[in-house]
């Protein structure tokens, strides 16, 4: 098939435009022409960066290349000095924005760059990650990030040296994506977390630079207008501008969008002519960035492979929500979506490129071997320590392996997560991982409805261990112990996974939290094990819709019961005279509540409490205080004794005496948050409702601290209200982040207000 397009062509419509490559120090001036549906002509350069595909027969485009000029600079207009690209506005420059080349801002650098030049500001963008902005990030950034967060802080830093008076660095929470039906498409949390994190880092008042931190959900259209609409009040611009800057915006963000699928069109029709195909599926701030990605695209094509940008392809067409349809990352979406792309393919194969310490990536790459199973790809983590020569051979190896197959495999698609239930099973019994003392409440109410239920042994040496082997090894603690907790329960002699089921809640903020039932599932399946899991969710406040408020009130009721009890527990042991008698009446009432819960629901609770709260007062105590320690963090480890080794027993042993901040605290967070959701949504009916059932449960927590008055302090009785801790943590960072740490920081806080010496925060 000829590739002439014949006199036909005179007749096409087409654009040009000029432009400075960004490549080297030569800094050619490219010309470029552009017809719809094709990758762009290109001349003007020393090198074949962009004339690649004029060369002699066997010479592959440089994709990445071409990408990266699209994106930074498409209308050619912008100015090179010192690495920084600057954008003048159109007339006299109101100010000067500076706009960080890092995360998932490089993608959004088109719409925000011709928004804030329409709006009369000159906009400056920092230069493409190079050696100084890595040693800037590593002797100033968290230590524990993956390196493309680290080097945020050296593109800021860069910045702040380049004379603007305006920082760009907003909380990106969400990435629009139209064809999926989940409530969620969330960035990872350190995205979402970098203007905070920064404004730790940098004092940016200090320098004379403002900050634009707005929280910005593109996931959500009518959140977004509102945002967008703050930040160019906030910039001294009218209606008028506001709506002339947005329409520019997103017509450049559109035309980035066309272009890239048209670079994405042309590799298709090369790897359809013979070609060898290799989508590197990342994150693109991963797979974007030269100095990131060891310039990965670059070595490929060197080996002869064209390298193929995963936003080039045609992702979004892929019904990822029907395999996996509780991802509530964009970028996992995406990856998910390629991943199912090379599957159908036989001339295209993937290679997985990530960081380390990346936490969703941990969990993804499970979903992507579920997906190719037996047709190889090449999974490769980077960080500031990785070096060309392993890369390479690593990528060598792959492609032999590749070369070496007799027939191209084309697996199955992926086995839906059909055991995965959103409801109870009475025929089956339901094992329930052993997080903290709180289970025994739920299993109480559970079977106070009629439910058989055990609650698992607590998590050992034996549970992390089985939970290493059966992992990737970049989870988080709770998911390695939780696994390694349900590998020993199938080991049980005897246990029958069709009378069985497991319970494992889930969140849909942008926790890890969400993954852990659904890739248990996979691994437990590919032991050859098939089990039910049933699981609630956190976004509509863990209703479970067959048993509905009743139920939820009954664990409500049970957890704060245990809740007040280990509060008793906390403040009687550390004075004790005999030791180890607070442990062994904590024990018996903790059996007390299970029971009573579960044989006579809430009424029997209630009159079971009083007795417990002065069984405590019975225990003989010493004389004086002890320095108050509040422990907060991630909910997991902070309540489970194993992950914390015994957190609270050794402060109490060195002197000590703790709270922990109580499981009530998370439950009244996701009923808030609902109602939240629910008003954005413009939902009356949810919202009424929901607000009813937040004054109901309210009311029951008042009801059951009444129960201890007289054994409990007002401080230990009467948990803040979520608003007061939200409204604490507002300062260091904004709601919109949803999940723990808006918690962690206000209950910190509220700690702080309240008398306490000393607050130690956990994390996995």
């Amino acid at each position: 098939m000829t590739k002439f397009k014949g006199f036909d062509l005179t007749q096409q419509k087409y654009g040009t435009r000029n432009f400075s490559c960004q490549g080297c120090s030569n800094v050619c001036r490219i010309s470029e022409v552009v017809f719809p549906d094709e990758r762009p002509f290109y001349h003007g350069s020393r090198c074949d960066r962009f004339d690649a595909h004029h060369l002699e027969e066997g010479t592959l485009p440089d994709l990445f290349s071409a990408r990266q000029a699209i994106v930074f600079d498409r209308d050619g207009t912008g100015e090179t000095t010192d690495g920084m690209l600057r954008f003048s506005p159109p007339g006299t420059a109101r100010g000067v924005i500076g706009i960080p080349r890092a995360l998932s801002m490089r993608d959004l650098t088109p719409f925000f760059c011709e928004f804030f030049r329409s709006l009369g500001y000159e906009v400056v963008i920092s230069p493409e990650t190079n050696r100084e902005i890595i040693r800037s990030s590593l002797s100033g950034a968290p230590p524990n990030a993956c390196l493309p967060a680290k080097v945020m802080h050296g593109h800021v830093a860069s910045l702040l040296d380049a004379g603007i008076d305006t920082m760009f660095i907003p909380a990106l929470i969400d990435v629009a994506n139209p064809n999926t039906t989940t409530p969620t498409n969330y960035n990872c949390p350190l995205v979402q977390a970098q203007p905070y994190i920064l404004q730790a880092e940098f004092d940016f008042a200090a320098r004379g630079v403002k900050t634009i931190t707005t929280p910005l959900h593109f996931y959500r259209r009518e959140l977004l207008d509102r945002e967008i609409a703050s930040i160019a009040r906030d910039l001294g611009a009218g209606k008028r501008e506001l709506a002339r800057a947005r329409n520019a915006a997103e017509e450049a963000a559109a035309d980035m969008r066309r272009r890239i699928l048209a670079l994405g069109h042309e590799a298709l029709e090369i790897v359809a002519d013979g070609a060898t195909g290799i989508v590197i599926m990342s994150r693109l701030y991963n797979s974007t960035d030269r100095m990131l990605s060891l310039d990965l695209p670059k070595k490929l094509r060197s080996l002869g492979v064209l390298a193929i940008p995963i936003d080039a392809l045609r992702w979004e067409e892929i019904d990822v929500d029907q395999l996996y349809p509780f991802m509530q990352w964009h970028a996992g979406k995406r990856i998910l979506a390629a991943a199912e792309i090379v599957r159908k393919s036989d001339r295209l194969w993937g290679l997985y490129l990530s960081h380390f310490n990346c936490g969703p990536d941990s969990f993804i790459v499970h979903y992507v071997r579920e997906t190719l199973k037996s047709k190889p790809f090449l999974t490769i983590e980077l960080d500031e320590h990785s070096a060309d020569a392993g890369v390479l051979t690593r990528l060598e190896a792959y492609l032999d392996s590749i070369g070496a197959l007799t027939q191209h495999p084309r697996p199955p698609q992926p086995r839906p997560l059909t055991g995965i239930k959103r409801g109870f099973d009475r025929t089956k019994k339901i094992y329930i991982p052993y997080m903290c003392d709180h289970n025994y409440a739920i299993t109480g109410a559970l079977r106070h409805y009629g439910y058989t239920t055990e609650v698992l042994p607590p998590p050992d040496e034996e549970s992390l261990a089985l939970g290493r082997e059966n992992s990737s090894g970049g989870e988080c603690l709770p998911f390695i112990l939780t696994t390694g907790d349900l590998l020993k329960l199938i080991r049980r002699p005897g246990f029958d996974t069709n009378r069985s089921c497991i319970f494992m809640a889930t969140s849909t903020g942008p926790c890890r939290f969400c993954h852990y039932f659904s890739t248990q599932t996979i691994i437990l399946r590919n032991l050859g094990v098939d089990i039910d899991f049933i699981t609630i969710e956190s976004y509509d406040a863990y209703t479970v819709k067959d048993l509905g408020t009743p139920f939820r009130r009954a664990v409500w009721y049970g957890l704060g019961a245990v809740d007040l009890l280990q509060k008793l527990l906390w403040g009687t042991r550390p004075y004790e005279r005999k030791k180890g008698e607070s442990n062994s009446v904590y024990q018996e009432s903790l059996q007390k509540v299970e029971a009573a819960l579960g044989e006579g629901g809430i009424r029997a609770l209630l009159q079971a409490l009083p007795a417990i709260g002065e069984r405590f007062t019975r225990i003989e105590r010493t004389e004086g205080d002890r320095p108050l320690i509040g422990v907060v963090g991630e909910i997991y480890v902070r309540v489970n004794p194993f992950s914390n080794a015994n957190l609270v027993e050794l402060i109490e042993e060195l002197g000590g005496e703790a709270r922990v901040a109580s499981l009530e605290e998370w439950m009244s967070y996701t009923l808030y948050k609902k109602a939240g959701d629910s008003l954005i949504r413009h939902d009356w009916p949810a919202h009424i409702k929901t607000r009813l059932e937040r004054a109901v449960l309210a009311r029951d927590g008042h009801r059951l601290a009444r129960t201890f008055k007289g054994f409990l302090s007002d401080r230990d009785r009467k948990e803040a209200p979520t608003e007061e801790i939200i409204a604490h943590s507002a300062p260091y960072i904004s709601e919109a982040y949803r999940g723990e740490p808006v918690l962690t920081v206000g209950k910190a806080i509220e700690y702080a207000h309240t008398g306490f010496d000393g607050i130690i925060n956990v994390l996995p």
